[in-house]
């Protein structure tokens, strides 16, 4: 069994038809700008301004958009991109740049939205170091990690075949050997894995268990380092910033997001009801066009509830 296309092969639909180009031109064009000539008109402040003065925090999200956005601010956006930029040098450029009188109300605020973005980039940076590092069967802790999957979907079955072995097929592995599987992810494909099947067990065997349907099956660990794909890509987009900004583990952040998505998106396959596994990448493709309605619209990302441990 094969799931059609590799792992990663699917990511976001960003097509949109003329009518969204046109409503999103107006949006965030003509009207975006009429409303802040009116409210600087107002208020006699500047759009950042008043986002970095908002009680009790600002909204790191609606100033990271403004900053993107500003015309006056494009030198800025090289170093946003950059892991622990100079916050307080960046504040202080806005501040100038943009003529901010009330300075101080500004600078508490517009720190604390710069240092969540900073937590962002550190995201990125810290899960590219982790799917850059290949599977290799040499190694002891990824074998070992390779191991503790099997025994987490199949706690009661035993391998009759040893390491290479087609029984592999039964969590969802194309071939003998799973760590062919993983050069698209690297070894976060397994810990991702890892994670959803030790931190959510019912979950995740439901998941493998609805992956074995007699007509719409698919291949549940191929399918999984899918989702690794799609994670790490729309946490590269952008589209998964309110759920880094706070967090002081992104590892784990970035697990449960997975677990979610995965769970979210055996749901929308079954429901689907497609006719075969060819139908994956279709199907793949319209679930990713809507996974903005598929996640938590707070920073909260757990699946079900906080788990007991930290897992990588």
């Amino acid at each position: 069994r094969r799931v059609h296309g590799g792992p990663g092969s699917t990511f976001l639909n960003m097509t949109q038809s003329p009518q969204e180009l046109l409503f999103a031109y107006l949006r965030e064009g003509i009207l975006r700008n009429i409303l802040k000539w009116f409210l600087h008109l107002i208020t006699g402040k500047c759009e950042l301004e008043r986002l970095a003065s908002v009680d009790p925090e600002p909204d790191a999200e609606q100033i990271e958009h403004s900053l993107r956005l500003s015309k006056q601010l494009k030198h800025v956006l090289p170093v946003l991109e950059k892991t622990d930029f100079d916050v307080p040098a960046m504040v202080r450029d806005i501040a100038s740049v943009k003529r901010i009188v009330s300075f101080s109300r500004f600078e508490v605020g517009m720190a604390l939205a710069l240092q969540q973005i900073n937590n962002v980039n550190r995201a990125v940076e810290v899960m590219k170091g982790i799917y850059s590092v290949a599977y290799d069967s040499t190694n002891d802790e990824h074998e070992r990690k390779l191991e503790e999957l099997w025994r987490a979907l199949k706690p009661d079955i035993r391998r009759t075949g040893g390491r290479i072995t087609r029984e592999w097929g039964e969590i969802g592995f194309q071939g003998d050997d799973p760590a062919t599987d993983f050069r698209g992810m690297g070894v976060l494909g397994l810990y991702n894995l890892v994670y959803f099947a030790t931190q959510y067990p019912g979950e995740c065997r439901q998941v493998l268990a609805d992956s074995n349907h007699p007509v719409h099956w698919y291949s549940f660990a191929i399918c999984g380092i899918n989702v690794t794909g799609w994670t790490v890509r729309l946490l590269q987009a952008r589209k998964l910033n309110r759920f880094f900004y706070e967090t002081s583990d992104p590892v784990t952040t970035f697990n449960e997001l997975y677990c979610l998505i995965f769970d979210r998106f055996n749901r929308f396959w079954n429901t689907s009801n497609p006719s075969s596994v060819m139908e994956f990448g279709r199907i793949s493709e319209l679930f990713l066009a809507q996974i903005s309605d598929f996640l938590p619209k707070d920073r909260r990302v757990w699946l079900r509830t906080p788990p007991t441990k930290s897992a990588k």
